[in-house]
C-alpha cells in the first residue's frame, strides 16, 4: 500500500505543480499583453484626428508631405533649443571649463 500512496501522492504534488505552472504563464501573458497595449503607437484615427482629419485616405499626398515636413522643422527647432538651454546651464555652472578649454581661452587673449 505504501507504493500506490507514494505515487498517488507524486501525481497529485505534480497535478499542483502543472496548475501553479499554467497559472504563472497565464500572469505572464497578462503582463505581456500589459506591456505590448502601453509600448504600441497611437492608431491612425487619433494622429489623424489631432490634425483635423476624418480619413488617412481622404489625405493628399501633399497634405501628408506638409504634415511630415512641418514634424522634422519642428524636431529640428526643439532639438536646437534644448542644445541652447543645456549649453547655457553648464556655462553657468563651469561645468565646461576644463584644462584643454582654459588653454584655448589663454591663447585667444
Amino acid at each position: 500500500m505504501g507504493i500506490v500512496q507514494d505515487l498517488t501522492e507524486q501525481k497529485q504534488a505534480q497535478q499542483a505543480f502543472e496548475r501553479e505552472k499554467a497559472k504563472r504563464v497565464e500572469q505572464l501573458e497578462r503582463e505581456i499583453s500589459s506591456l505590448t497595449k502601453l509600448s504600441s503607437s497611437p492608431t491612425t484615427s487619433v494622429t489623424a484626428a489631432m490634425y483635423g482629419v476624418k480619413s488617412l485616405r481622404a489625405v493628399s499626398h501633399e497634405k501628408k508631405k506638409a504634415c511630415t515636413g512641418e514634424g522634422w522643422l519642428m524636431a529640428i527647432k526643439l532639438m536646437g533649443e534644448l542644445t541652447s538651454f543645456y549649453r547655457n546651464r553648464a556655462d553657468s555652472t563651469n561645468i565646461l571649463a576644463s584644462s584643454k578649454t582654459k588653454k584655448r581661452e589663454s591663447k585667444h587673449s
